[in-house]
């Protein structure tokens, strides 16, 4: 499959944000970049936010805590905090990561063009006015952080943590895109579902996350690792190649009928108040299920005690759909057609064994479906 990949695509030269020339070219749609501006916000939110846990977080994030706090006076690094818990809300994190793939580098201040492509790719209005009202409130702040705390000097110091992680995770995109093809019997067409890809190693982001955001023709796929290190998985790919599937109108009716079955006790848990509508719901399940099924391989992935660890830890996060979309893969890997026309049967089979899901306790693990 990674053969089929390669072919699809042509050898393109580096763009100026890759750290080394050294490094080969890139196979397209694959681009991999130290990006200065994501950089900056997170070396001030890593100062700034003091109730962080540390104890999750690699050697880079450690290093960088200890240079800024060694580097900056207290009455300034008060005034950041200060600013920091006037933001932190529950998805901040997440905003400030869409924040910072909206700046331009440099001198900070929106990019048109990426706001144009954000809008394009679906970003909401409401939303986006939002973040632009957090972005206007924090830009004179990280202009300022990114002169005082010699924000060039310090991406130099930890270059020798993120020169191997370009590498890493562009070779990881790789194989995952390959494995996730492989399990959904995709072809080019499938593919090119994914757009661009432009993956942003976050080393000192929220340790262990990773984040997809599209925009314009590229998926901006921002990885932070955990304090064991790399945390890379074919998750944020696997949105990109079942949006169609579960984004779309054509299957809309079916997909609110499965999760009608569960809703009622989701909605009152962590997964249901995250991903607050059928859509966003049964889409996050999905791509959970399927990451963990294409790490195992399927010939593994139903009786393996990993995976039946991870999809009860999933389930009790409230995300009550993992368990019966594990069983309705294994008639979709006995059917050996595409993963996108076996879906109907899928939606069906999950329409059925929903409900008992939703139940406390919920059913025990049965033998290997057939």
């Amino acid at each position: 499959m990674r053969t089929r990949v390669l072919a699809l695509v042509s050898l393109a030269l580096l763009r100026a944000g890759v750290l080394s020339t050294q490094q080969p070219a890139l196979p397209q749609p694959v681009e991999v970049r130290h990006d200065e501006t994501m950089f900056t916000l997170w070396a001030w939110i890593t100062v700034a936010d003091t109730a962080a846990p540390r104890d999750r977080w690699p050697e880079v994030k450690r290093f960088a805590h200890e240079r800024l706090t060694a580097r900056l006076p207290a009455p300034y690094l008060d005034t950041l905090r200060q600013v920091h818990r006037r933001h932190a809300a529950r998805r901040f994190d997440y905003d400030a990561t869409i924040l910072a793939l909206l700046l331009a580098p440099g001198p900070l201040r929106y990019s048109p063009e990426m706001i144009a492509g954000y809008r394009q790719r679906g970003g909401g209005e409401a939303y986006l006015a939002g973040l632009q009202k957090i972005g206007d409130d924090l830009m004179p702040l990280l202009q300022e952080f990114h002169r005082r705390a010699d924000v060039p000097g310090l991406m130099a110091e930890c270059d020798r943590w993120y020169r191997p992680a370009l590498a890493t995770y562009r070779d990881s995109t790789l194989y995952w895109i390959d494995r996730s093809l492989a399990y959904l019997r995709g072809d080019e067409r499938l593919l090119a579902e994914v757009g661009r890809i432009v993956i942003v190693p976050n080393l000192i982001g929220p340790p262990g996350t990773a984040m997809s955001v599209p925009i314009g023709a590229a998926l901006y796929d921002v990885e932070s690792p955990a304090a064991s290190g790399a945390s890379f998985t074919p998750h944020e790919y696997l949105h990109s190649l079942v949006a169609d599937l579960t984004k779309g109108e054509r299957h809309r009716g079916q997909i609110e009928q499965v999760v009608a079955g569960v809703w009622e006790r989701a909605k009152a848990l962590r997964a249901g108040q995250y991903y607050p509508n059928s859509l966003s719901y049964f889409d996050e399940s999905l791509v959970r299920t399927l990451d963990f099924t294409v790490r195992l391989g399927p010939e593994l992935a139903y009786d393996n005690e990993r995976l039946k660890a991870a999809l009860g830890k999933q389930y009790e996060m409230g995300f009550l759909l993992v368990r019966p979309m594990r069983d309705a893969l294994v008639g979709y890997e006995a059917a050996k057609q595409p993963f996108a026309e076996y879906f109907p049967v899928f939606l069906a089979r999950l329409a059925a064994a929903a409900p008992a899901y939703a139940l406390t306790p919920p059913p025990a693990p049965a033998a290997r479906p057939r």
